[in-house]
């Protein structure tokens, strides 16, 4: 049958120093951003990156803020000029320009050619899919932690839930927490961190640092498993956003429910979420058994980082 190889990339982000550099004249530039990367890539069968950005175009307004992002469709034509197939949509920016933006971004990776899951613009499209890889049928899913509500302030009512794959609730998700946190009264902020203290928050200035998958949306991975094995799929790749932030090791909690997803019988997981590069199991590469905890950035903060099995 032969071999396949499959490259994946870190976190491909746009911040507004990105977007800056590469305005010139009216029209954006991105390629040199992304110099020799084609060549590298084309080594492989198949590319897969994280596109931690939305690409939702000028009209939701580009980049900005520090870390709520917004980035041209030629931003994006330049990561799929570089070589990248895929890309994986669900992440904490999911939503830094909100549902409609979320639409945008997928209408614009269609537009591209891009394959990509983890957010949906219809209840009846696909959460995850089957990707062709050269003669293997991959079972690709896609899903975050979290999608940093607290910051773009964007919470999902429950009809829109299905907008992003998500391994546990999106942060504040309850009304009362969400005013209790983002109260301006000290005695109720302290409140609100007294109950983050009991539901086992660990980072509390940051309300997305939890667990990372709840009972819910553990039966509904399952179940999209069992879905894409009936269709055909031969091995599976977990493209997840999962962990906390520049931490050397990955969090016991991201290690747990690794050990949770091979047990689903997902082949291949890939962590993104850290922006450094941690430490993976590639004892059972050739059988395409890998687990990643984090790449670091490709395009993020000035580092280009790669790993390929």
């Amino acid at each position: 049958m032969g071999e396949i190889k499959i490259t994946f990339t870190g976190d491909i982000m746009c911040k507004k120093e990105f977007v800056e550099a590469a305005y010139n004249k009216g029209i954006f530039k991105f390629d040199s951003m992304l110099i020799g990367m084609r060549e590298f890539l084309s080594h492989s069968n198949y590319v897969i990156g994280n596109l931690e950005t939305p690409i939702a175009g000028e009209e939701f307004g580009f980049t900005v803020e520090k870390y709520i992002f917004n980035a041209p469709i030629e931003f994006a034509k330049s990561v799929k000029d570089a070589g990248v197939d895929f890309v994986a949509t669900a992440n904490n920016h999911c939503l830094d320009r909100g549902i409609e933006g979320l639409i945008q971004t997928n209408k614009n990776l269609d537009l591209l050619g891009f394959e990509h899951v983890g957010t949906r613009n219809n209840p009846d499209d696909p959460a995850n899919k089957i990707i062709n890889i050269g003669h293997v049928k991959v079972g690709m899913l896609a899903y975050t932690y979290g999608t940093n509500a607290d910051e773009n302030k964007y919470w999902l009512k429950k009809e829109d839930l299905y907008h992003v794959n998500m391994s546990q609730n999106q942060e504040l998700h309850f009304k009362l927490w969400r005013r209790m946190y983002l109260s301006k009264y000290k005695i109720i902020r302290r409140c609100y961190r007294i109950i983050a203290i009991l539901m086992g928050q660990k980072n509390l200035g940051c309300p997305a640092d939890r667990k990372e998958f709840d009972f819910k949306q553990k039966k509904s991975i399952a179940k999209e498993i069992t879905r894409l094995k009936r269709a055909g799929a031969e091995m599976f790749i977990m493209n997840w956003h999962a962990g906390g932030q520049y931490n050397m090791e990955p969090a016991s909690r991201v290690k747990k429910s690794v050990k949770y997803l091979k047990k689903l019988g997902v082949d291949t997981i890939i962590v993104n979420h850290e922006h450094c590069v941690q430490k993976g199991d590639f004892s059972d590469a050739k059988n395409g058994n890998v687990v990643v905890y984090c790449l670091g950035n490709f395009l993020g903060g000035g580092w280009r980082i790669l790993s390929s099995i």
